[in-house]
């Protein structure tokens, strides 16, 4: 999962990379989902605890 494209696994990468102002953002806010949702078990959603 990606909040945007350009932050995406396998993509190509943008011609707009180099310069974009944003792209450390989206790249820091991807990693903060990802490691939210990663530290989630089944069982924690199972148990209620894992929201």
């Amino acid at each position: 999962m990606a909040i945007v494209a350009c932050t995406a696994e396998g993509v190509e990468a943008c011609p707009r990379e180099n310069g974009c102002k944003t792209l450390p953002m989206w790249r820091k806010f991807d990693k903060m989902v990802y490691d939210y949702f990663s530290r989630i078990t089944l069982k924690d959603l199972v148990d209620g605890t894992g929201v």
